[in-house]
This record gives structure tokens, C-alpha cells and sequence, in this order.
């Protein structure tokens, strides 16, 4: 399975198109006036250029004005016009995240509960709980108010196949936290206490009750059932781990994110110094999931991740004599 978007109809290709022309339009205009010496008339046209662009992204998220797709297997996905990643074409020039695309593939005749952690538009929640990937039973967490009404509606398009909640993912439960959404980037995040981030023209921050995987597995999932857990909460993953305790009593698998600003794999050692067992996966040159490779310290990764600007998606389980994901992916337990 490949995830190209295929466009239909006529009107949903116009706003894809429009939506990807911005961005390349942008893009391009922006890194040009960027280039060689800076002088004033070039500041001002792209303080403009960058104002322009502030108040199209967030009109197309505060409304929002969604650019639908439809995957092979029927699942429909949409993100909103002129998101810095997915309008530039990010589902079209490969796959998505192959480390979890290729995995998700390999266990997909596996019955487990997908709980996803940071969903954003819920791209994974609505492949997963769709038919190519097994129709698994699927909860999205996103924190962003604003990102949530357009997951809710990718939820909707996909006939309510999989169930969504407006929580920031924490430790504890029932903390009301300030929540940045930034219209600029994907950056959204908690704000720590001391944070003095407030809304501006481009971004706003909302107060967002705080929900702890352990609640999540007990809301969403049985005791007896496998459980894969996304983890993508931009910085916040060590909090979310610690409240991760009952993922222990589970045959589980924790997809996470270890991001290559990170040269100390913090979220890496914590979960080693926690007992759990990590693992790097190697996909093949042909998007299959060829194996993965133990991590034995968090040290070991510096070779590893090797650009700055992007998050590297390992798998962590806690230490089990015996694992259903032991004989479908193949990881030894020597």
C-alpha cells in the first residue's frame, strides 16, 4: 500500500491545487527575498509576504477550510488549506512516516488498539481503523482546540470509525493546562507553567484539561488486548511515559519520537532507565519493514540520527518473557 492521495471531485482538486500553489508560491518568494543582502525595500516586502501568509494559515485552520483526499482503501483524510506540510505535497512525494507505515503493515492481521497520542489530523487513526491496515479499533488525543475540529471531521468522513478526545496527553489527569497552537508551523504544545507565550495575530493558546495514558488504556482498551501507542507530543514524551504505567500490565508497543534537536535521546534514556526495551527499525527500499535493531544506550543514536530538523520514530516494549510482536516483526529477546 502506498499513501498517494487520490483527488475527487472536480471542487476538492481545485482547493489541493490552490492550497499547494500557496505554499510553492510562498516558499519560493519568501527564500528569495531572503537570499544575499538584506536591504529595506526587501524587508518590507517580505514582512508582507510573511503576514499574508500568517493570516491565510489561519484562516484556513480557525474555520476551517479543509483539502480532502481519498487514500487507496477508501479511508478519507483531509488537512486544512495551506498547512505548511501537508499542502506541499507531503503524501505525494512518499510515504508518511515509513518506520510506522511499514510496521502498522506488518502486525495488521494482529487484533490490538491503536491509542495515538498526539494526532494532529488523525492521518494514522483513520489509516489504521481503516481496511488496508486491518480495521483496528482507534482513539486520537489532540491537544489543539483548533486541530481538533478538523480532526473531528476526518473522523466524521470516516463514518465515527474511530474516537477522538480534546486532551493534552500528561502524567496526571484533570490538570487544566495552557495549550499553544501555533498557525505558523506544527509546533503546538503545551506550555510549561512558567510559560509567557499569550495569543497574538498567528497563534493562540487555550486552557486544555490534561488526560494520562493509563486512563486511555483503561477507558479504550480491555485488559487481555495488544496495544500499540503513538507518541508524538512535541517534547512533552518523557511526562507522557511516566504516565504509562499500566501500558506495563499490557503486550505493548510504543511508537515514539526521539527528535534530531536531541543529541542526548532524553526520551530514549529515560525509557531504557525505566526498563523498557527500545528498538531502531531499518525499512527495506521497498517500504517493507526489513528489522529492528536493539538500542542498548541512548549514546548509541548520536550516529544515528544525523538531521537536526527532523524526528526519528523508534519502538520501545516493556519487558515481557513472551510478546505477540516478538513473532510477526521479529525482535530477539536474547
Amino acid at each position: 500500500m502506498n499513501a498517494d492521495f487520490c483527488w475527487s471531485p472536480t471542487g476538492l482538486r481545485l482547493v489541493a491545487t490552490a492550497s499547494r500553489f500557496w505554499m510553492n508560491f510562498f516558499d519560493g518568494v519568501s527564500s528569495r527575498l531572503r537570499a544575499g543582502r538584506m536591504n529595506g525595500l526587501k524587508r518590507v516586502m517580505l514582512n508582507v509576504m510573511l503576514g499574508l501568509d500568517r493570516r491565510i494559515r489561519s484562516a484556513g485552520q480557525t474555520r476551517p477550510i479543509m483539502v480532502w483526499g481519498t487514500l487507496p482503501d477508501g479511508t478519507a483524510f483531509g488537512h486544512t488549506f495551506a498547512d505548511p506540510y501537508w499542502a506541499k505535497g507531503g503524501l505525494q512525494e512518499g510515504a508518511y512516516e515509513p518506520e510506522i507505515l511499514s510496521f502498522l503493515q506488518a502486525v495488521r492481521d494482529i487484533e490490538f488498539d491503536f491509542i495515538d497520542c498526539g494526532a494532529n489530523y488523525g492521518y494514522w487513526s483513520a489509516l489504521v481503523s481503516g481496511p488496508a491496515l486491518g480495521s483496528h479499533r482507534a482513539i486520537a488525543i489532540e491537544g489543539s482546540p483548533i486541530t481538533f475540529r478538523s480532526l473531528s471531521k476526518v473522523r466524521d468522513r470516516n463514518e465515527s470509525r474511530f474516537d477522538v478526545t480534546n486532551n493534552a496527553i500528561a502524567a496526571l489527569d484533570g490538570a487544566e493546562v495552557e495549550f499553544h497552537h501555533s498557525f505558523h508551523h506544527a509546533g503546538s504544545q503545551i506550555l510549561a507553567a512558567e510559560g509567557g507565550i499569550r495569543k497574538t495575530g498567528s497563534d493562540e493558546v487555550a486552557l486544555v484539561k490534561t488526560i494520562s495514558i493509563n486512563t486511555l488504556i483503561e477507558k479504550y482498551s480491555a485488559p487481555d488486548r495488544p496495544l500499540v501507542i503513538k507518541l508524538d507530543v512535541e517534547g512533552f514524551e518523557i511526562e507522557a511515559i511516566k504516565g504509562a504505567k499500566r501500558a506495563l500490565q499490557h503486550d505493548c508497543i510504543l511508537a515514539y519520537e526521539d527528535h534530531g534537536m536531541d543529541p542526548e535521546s532524553e526520551v530514549t534514556a529515560f525509557l531504557l532507565d525505566q526498563g523498557w526495551l527500545v528498538y531502531w527499525p531499518v525499512v527495506g527500499a521497498n517500504g517493507e519493514l526489513a528489522r529492528f535493531d536493539p538500542v542498548r544506550d541512548a549514546a548509541s543514536l548520536k550516529g544515528m540520527k544525523t538531521n537536526p530538523h527532523r524526528g526519528y520514530n523508534l519502538y520501545a516494549m516493556p519487558p515481557r518473557e513472551e510478546s505477540v510482536w516478538d513473532q510477526v516483526i521479529g525482535i530477539g529477546r536474547a
